[in-house]
């Protein structure tokens, strides 16, 4: 009979052991911008050029546009203003649609994806000269691009 007793109530007395696991990752930033027919745009010929790109981010994204020259200016003229031209970027899959005037580029500006991730997605940017060129000579503009990371997903 003792050993029925036992077997009855063996289970009640077995230690139970606990096995805890943790599964951890990381994935870094990334965020970066890729022109995919190289990075100049020549408006030699024509008042309105278009360059495709590629953006890659894993978060929401930032976007800073700053112009050195805040438009077209003739080399070696100073006593010639830059001409003028509107920057547009767009990229669908970020929700980024703007629109600036060269001479605002002067000052950084900045625009986000308002928390939309974009991953891997297509944009363009669109230059568009306000007036002809009128002088002989080489023009240039520096347009400095930088994509980043958009912790808050609002800036301002």
């Amino acid at each position: 009979m003792i050993a029925i007793w036992l077997f009855i109530f063996a289970p009640l007395f077995s230690n139970a052991n606990t096995l805890t696991m943790n599964l951890v990752g990381k994935l870094e930033d990334r965020c970066e911008i890729n022109f995919t027919s190289g990075q100049k745009i020549d408006l030699s010929d024509s008042n309105i050029k278009t360059l495709p790109l590629d953006i890659y981010c894993n978060q929401p994204l930032g976007v800073s546009v700053y112009s050195k020259n805040g438009g077209l200016k003739l080399d070696k003229r100073d006593d010639i203003p830059p001409f003028d031209y509107l920057f547009e970027i767009n990229i669908n899959k970020a929700n980024i649609h703007e629109e600036v005037k060269s001479i605002d580029l002067l000052s950084e500006k900045r625009f986000d994806s308002s928390g939309v991730i974009p991953f891997s997605a297509l944009g363009e940017i669109r230059i568009t000269l306000e007036d002809r060129l009128l002088y002989a000579g080489y023009y240039e503009d520096v347009i400095e691009i930088d994509v980043f990371p958009s912790i808050n997903s609002v800036i301002n």
